[in-house]
C-alpha cells in the first residue's frame, strides 16, 4: 500500500526540466519565471504546459479548431507557440493562442 500511494504522489509532481532557459518578468517587484514542457498530444500533434515559478499555468492541447492539421504537427512549431504564449502572460492576457496567431506561426517557418 505504501509504494503504490508514494508512486502515486510522485506522479502529480512536475520533475520534467524546462524545454528552455527561463523566460523572466518583473511585476510589481516580484519576479516571475516562466519555463514551458512540451508533449506529445492525440493525432501525432504536440501540445505544451507553461510554468510560472515552477506552479503550472496553462495547458494547451493540440488545437481542434483549426482545419489545417499541421498547426502543431512538430515540436518546434509548439515551442514557438509555448513562447508566444508565454509573451501574452507576461502582457497580462489570455495566454492562449487565436487561429491567427497560430497560422503566423506556420507562415514564419
Amino acid at each position: 500500500i505504501l509504494a503504490s500511494l508514494n508512486s502515486k504522489a510522485q506522479q502529480t509532481q512536475n520533475t520534467a526540466k524546462p524545454a528552455i532557459a527561463p523566460i523572466t518578468a518583473v511585476e510589481n517587484g516580484v519576479v516571475k519565471t516562466y519555463t514551458y514542457r512540451v508533449f506529445q498530444a492525440p493525432n501525432k500533434l504536440y501540445g505544451y504546459d507553461i510554468f510560472e515559478n515552477g506552479k503550472g499555468v496553462f495547458h494547451q492541447t493540440a488545437p481542434e479548431n483549426i482545419s489545417d492539421q499541421s498547426a502543431l504537427n512538430k515540436k518546434e512549431y509548439a515551442e514557438k507557440a509555448a513562447v508566444l504564449s508565454i509573451e501574452k502572460l507576461k502582457n497580462k492576457t489570455n495566454p492562449g493562442l487565436t487561429v491567427q496567431e497560430i497560422k503566423n506561426l506556420l507562415l514564419n517557418n
